[in-house]
């Protein structure tokens, strides 16, 4: 058999080759792996950069400083990035650099104001708590003073105070010690008169009342958060009061028909007994029973129920005079939001009165806040719709 080859078959440069390629692979890992430091070393330290320049971000918008403070000086002429990149560079003895990473994305997020887990959360604003109490006058400003001071915390949580029979018309002084707002209906100096204290973030949309002293009706809003809060004061004459109760709740009818996603909140002093479970040693007029019917009915029209009574079906009395233990004063809410009543408890310590403070905590655990965050798309849905 005749073979034609090109060239002779070598042995030895066969051998020469293999150590050539050898020697080839071995010099370009030795450059892959000095590019590869270089190339990390140079990561690292734009990672450092990155980092010190957001952490400067951070501190420089979280600086509270005062005009002609002696801190203005030092905070503005601090060098944030050089000193925050020292520190940058000693914590890597800790931690690695992809944590470092992993830091420095998480701050950039921060930075452009992009929530870290963008999911679902509870809104704070969505707890809030309501008081209804008879004060029996503050006209003593010494006594104004002391229970403003209480309640001024809870306001500052996002509480709805209702106070009755505050015997106030000039309300100078009220101004200059309550720094939230407030509405009011004075009507003379021993009698009657209501005061609503809420939170400054709340917008009056509306506001409504009698001339007498015994009604008062505001439409609050902040952002999501909408209520109609209505403060009233009945008579202890009951066949004046069914009148009082037809105008009080024709008047959160209009609202509500102006506002419908509103919440009402329907507090005060009713001065009647609703149930027989309301009242110990009380002896009930007819009047009396008809101005109880007249409230219950309203109160299905609204929507409206007794918060206290879906909480404690028994006891809850606030006036007693020796044997005779009534509950006159109630808070009325919109159904929607009864299942959300954390507690309810009635205070006879809140300030000195014939009355005890009626008190609600809510917690609206429906209540979320969406975003900002990223957007991220479900691949599996994308296939299926595809």
């Amino acid at each position: 058999m005749n073979c034609i080859c090109s060239e002779p078959y070598n042995r030895s440069e066969v051998v020469n080759d293999k150590h050539q390629n050898k020697n080839e692979d071995s010099l370009n890992l030795f450059v892959f792996q000095k590019d590869y430091k270089t190339v990390v070393k140079d990561l690292y330290s734009s990672v450092i950069t990155y980092l010190s320049i957001c952490l400067a971000k951070i501190a420089r918008l979280r600086a509270k400083t005062r005009i002609n403070s002696d801190l203005v000086h030092k905070i503005v002429t601090l060098n944030f990035v050089s000193t925050i990149y020292t520190f940058a560079i000693n914590i890597k003895r800790f931690i690695s650099s992809n944590k470092m990473i992993s830091i420095t994305i998480a701050l950039k997020l921060l930075t452009e104001n992009v929530e870290p887990h963008p999911g679902p959360v509870i809104n704070e604003s969505s707890s809030f708590s309501v008081i209804s109490f008879n004060c029996n006058g503050l006209g003593d400003k010494a006594k104004l003073k002391r229970l403003l001071g209480k309640l001024n915390l809870l306001v500052n949580k996002g509480c709805f105070v209702l106070l009755q029979e505050t015997h106030i018309i000039d309300f100078e002084y009220l101004k200059l010690i309550w720094k939230h707002k407030f509405v009011s209906n004075g009507f003379r100096s021993n009698s009657a008169g209501l005061i609503t204290l809420f939170n400054n973030k709340f917008d009056v949309k509306y506001e409504e009342s009698d001339r007498e002293g015994r009604r008062s009706i505001v439409v609050l809003e902040d952002g999501e958060s909408k209520f109609i809060v209505a403060n009233s004061y009945f008579p202890n004459d009951h066949r004046a009061a069914i009148d009082k109760a037809e105008a009080l709740y024709s008047k959160i009818l209009e609202a509500k028909d102006n506002y419908e996603e509103h919440i009402v909140i329907s507090g005060g002093d009713f001065n009647v007994c609703l149930t027989e479970q309301d009242q110990l040693n009380r002896n009930i007029t007819a009047h009396e029973k008809e101005l109880a019917f007249v409230i219950s009915e309203n109160n299905k029209v609204l929507g409206l129920k007794d918060s206290f009574r879906s909480v404690h079906p028994k006891s809850g009395f606030t006036w007693k005079r020796g044997l005779i233990y009534s509950r006159l004063d109630y808070i009325f809410v919109s159904s929607e939001i009864v299942s959300s009543i954390k507690s309810a408890k009635v205070d006879w310590a809140l300030e000195t009165s014939d009355h005890a403070a009626v008190i609600l905590n809510f917690k609206l655990i429906n209540e979320q806040i969406k975003g900002p965050g990223l957007t991220k798309i479900n691949k599996y849905q994308t296939i299926e719709r595809n």
